[in-house]
């Protein structure tokens, strides 16, 4: 079940850059910012909780394969911008890759924690995907 879950995350990642490539042309450096962090940090997030449930006696190993997992989200995203969006979500991938699986460690059940960050997954995503600020 978790593996499905991760794999709906990992499509939704794919499909938001899909789109964000399409429309690259109209992504401005600020808004750039924020393409290169919201992905790569709740996607990180998720994947960190997902994974340290799979396999809860494995902290080091799953926080290495997050970080890069985190890595290669920011500069996935980022780069659609420029240099700059691709170093931000450099950082912001190794924050959150670091950051997921010892706020799982830390939480007494992880279940509501992922439950969490699986809404804030598809909130983030949802808003990336489908801005309010449509241009006619």
């Amino acid at each position: 079940m978790l593996w499905l879950l991760l794999s709906c995350h990992m499509l939704m990642l794919l499909l938001a850059w899909l789109f964000l490539f399409k429309e690259k042309r109209f992504i401005n450096y600020h808004l750039g910012m924020n393409v290169a962090m919201v992905p790569t940090g709740l996607f990180s997030l998720s994947a960190g909780l997902i994974l340290l449930s799979l396999y809860p006696e494995a902290f080091i190993m799953i926080t290495i394969i997050t970080t890069c997992i985190g890595l290669a989200t920011g500069i996935f995203f980022g780069s659609l911008i420029d240099k700059q969006g691709a170093l931000m979500g450099f950082s912001s991938g190794i924050m959150s890759g670091i950051m997921a699986p010892m706020l799982g460690a830390m939480a007494a059940d992880i279940s509501p924690l992922l439950t969490f960050s699986t809404l804030l997954f598809l909130t983030g995503m949802t808003w990336l995907i489908f801005p309010t600020n449509r241009r006619a």
